[in-house]
């Protein structure tokens, strides 16, 4: 791998399945936890009912917005390893072929 990444495809798919399931975590945590204050939210009234709707819609907002990003980090570090491992078979691909047409204007030198 070049010395700029420090990680192999391997790792990159790795972290990818983990941060899809950190978000998948997120949601789930959110989801349970809205469900546990709906009774909250059903018998509030006044000031800290309008107080609780905005923050409940606030972290709703913010979820959904971690969950994006953890969810385009998955992808790009998972697409950037296939694109690596791609790109490392190309590369073999065309040092074969390299071989295969030098081996033969050397072959001629060696009689």
């Amino acid at each position: 791998m070049a010395d700029g990444t420090g990680a192999s495809p391997e790792q990159m798919a790795a972290f990818a399945r983990s941060a899809s399931e950190a978000s998948q975590q997120l949601t789930s945590l959110f989801t349970s936890l809205n469900s546990n204050l709906a009774t909250l939210e059903s018998q509030s009234r006044g000031q800290f009912a309008a107080a609780f709707a905005q923050v409940k819609s606030t972290v709703a907002t913010e979820s959904a917005n971690m969950n994006a990003a953890l969810g385009a980090i998955a992808q790009s570090v998972g697409q950037a390893g296939v694109n690596y491992t791609q790109g490392d078979a190309d590369q073999k691909s065309l040092m074969t072929n390299v071989e295969g047409t030098t081996t033969g204007i050397t072959s001629g030198l060696v009689r």
